[in-house]
């Protein structure tokens, strides 16, 4: 079984291929898909490519497609610059030119790292994406956002730039920690809460059977994120508007993440928690029923992730930490805010003291 999500946008389209035990079919979908490929260059971390990369490197020598590759440490804070210096380097040594093809296997730290030096090697070189983790295949591998951190904040270094195709297995996802599933699980939420209310009624109805990671199960449940996010992408590709949506609970999330240096929050379980704050803050604006922010603190803890602040952490902290965002524009940041299920507004027009309350409130 196998399904494929086609991103459309204003000069170009691609392909979200989503199946299983797709990553043996590797070096076949790029030579059908990219046929003037001749090498290419694999960019892993030192987890996945373990379990992986052999699997990989095979399917891309039965294709006659020459695979080089290097490693990054596991790890969100080796996503930054100095790790991008290296993999230049690493390009140049092995002979990568404009027509090598640059693969990115991993999650979403490996996914925007890759891309990040795709797009900036040789002013960019073609690149293909090969999600292993559930956050990655329903969210960073979507949409073309490549990226570093830098010490003063997440994603602040980076560029739009579109793979030429995402090869999705799910049964990649049979070997990832459960806190990884839960993980990936918070930005499936983000797209029901936010976008479609037939979609998050299907996730809180069919909690159980996607749990247990059946494939069949796996691709409609991606198929339904991707075609959520690929709509959103093809309106507003460059996120000038209506693609900030899609930061529903990682503006909160985000800041979380700085606070704690990145250690004490996978990406997804701060999303978690920015996304029942974030509706708090729309219920003291009077824009959400309190119902709705019961329903999402039921399914985020069903799915076990956070859905709390924890009281060492401060609201001054957390507002600090916002300011940060590269999101903010002349001072401003914009806020998701719901008003029901599927449905939400992006505004500036949102009060410090109201945040520092519905934090202090817990």
């Amino acid at each position: 079984m196998s399904y494929e999500v086609k991103i459309n946008l204003r000069n170009d389209n691609y392909p979200i291929i989503i199946g299983s035990q797709n990553l043996k079919q590797a070096g076949k979908l790029i030579k059908n898909l990219l046929p003037d490929t001749v090498r290419t260059f694999v960019i892993s971390d030192t987890n996945v490519f373990h379990i992986y990369g052999d699997r990989l490197i095979n399917s891309l020598q039965e294709s006659q497609l020459k695979p080089d590759y290097e490693l990054l440490p596991a790890g969100e804070e080796n996503k930054n610059l100095l790790n991008a210096s290296k993999f230049y380097n690493n390009l140049l040594e092995h002979q990568m030119d404009r027509s090598s093809l640059l693969i990115s296997l991993g999650g979403g730290v490996v996914g925007d790292l890759a891309g990040f030096v795709a797009a900036t090697y040789m002013r960019g070189i073609k690149f293909v994406q090969i999600p292993t983790t559930l956050l990655a295949q329903v969210d960073s591998s979507v949409g073309g956002k490549v990226a570093v951190n830098h010490e003063a904040g997440k994603n602040l270094i980076g560029t739009f730039y579109h793979p030429e195709f995402v090869l999705t297995d799910v049964s990649t996802l049979k070997t990832l920690p459960k806190a990884e599933i839960n993980s990936g699980m918070a930005e499936v939420i983000k797209h029901g809460m936010i976008l479609d209310k037939d979609y998050y009624n299907y996730i809180e109805n069919n909690l159980s059977m996607l749990s247990d990671l059946k494939p069949s199960n796996l691709i409609q449940l991606l198929k339904g994120s991707c075609i959520l996010k690929g709509r959103v992408v093809k309106e507003d590709e460059k996120e000038n508007g209506y693609r900030k949506i899609l930061n529903f609970g990682h503006t909160i999330g985000h800041a979380l993440e700085i606070i704690t240096d990145y250690k004490e929050y996978k990406h997804g379980e701060a999303v978690a928690i920015g996304m029942v704050y974030n509706c708090k803050l729309a219920h003291k604006m009077g824009l959400l029923d309190y119902s709705i922010i019961d329903r999402l603190i039921t399914l985020l803890s069903k799915v076990g992730l956070p859905t709390l602040i924890p009281k060492k952490i401060k609201a001054d902290q957390v507002l600090k930490a916002i300011r940060k965002d590269k999101k903010s524009y002349q001072n401003k940041i914009p806020m998701i805010l719901p008003k029901n299920i599927g449905e939400a507004i992006i505004t500036n027009e949102w009060l410090d003291e109201d945040l520092k309350s519905v934090i202090q409130e817990n």
